[in-house]
């Protein structure tokens, strides 16, 4: 995938898949993964796959097979495939919003940091489909950043939503 690889590039190179004939829009990575979004509205996820932060169902921790996490895991309020818009790489799980903007998370689910309502992992992206408080319905989500324990997303009406860790008051608490 990337020409001349070395385990410590200490210049930029050029990433190269020459089975993607489309442009990248968002690229995000932490700890040993990388997402990149392409303008296609599709994810790929590169590196290694501990805790599912890749997405992606084969097994391995490195995997090496197709890198484009399947698409029907995106799907939005009517359930319909729908594109990604925005990606976000934490350090051992990942979030992503789609076009309509439903939140999905999947990864390392220690402290609840995927906001699933649970602390399981989830190997592969899934939605975000309950919220506390008095929102009577999942809101329509335009940001969203992955800590290290915690995950962080904006809604369509400015609120903040924070799941997962709050030591150190990260969540806002």
């Amino acid at each position: 995938l990337i020409k001349d690889i070395r385990l410590n590039q200490k210049i930029p190179i050029v990433y190269e898949n020459q089975h993607i004939d489309t442009k990248y829009k968002i690229a995000s990575a932490c700890s040993n993964h990388t997402l990149l979004l392409l303008e296609s509205g599709a994810v790929l996820s590169l590196g290694f796959n501990e805790n599912g932060e890749l997405g992606r169902k084969k097994a391995e921790k490195d995997a090496e097979d197709d890198p484009i996490i399947d698409p029907s895991y995106f799907r939005g309020q009517d359930e319909r495939i729908e594109p990604v818009k925005l990606v976000c790489a934490g350090w051992k799980h990942c979030a992503a919003i789609t076009v309509s903007g439903c939140l999905y998370t999947w990864g390392h689910g220690a402290y609840g940091r995927l906001g699933q309502g649970h602390c399981r992992n989830e190997p592969n992206p899934k939605q975000v489909k309950e919220v506390a408080g008095e929102k009577s319905e999942t809101p329509h989500f335009k940001d969203v950043g992955c800590g290290e324990s915690h995950t962080v997303a904006l809604d369509e009406d400015g609120i903040i939503w924070a799941c997962g860790s709050g030591h150190y008051g990260k969540l806002g608490l």
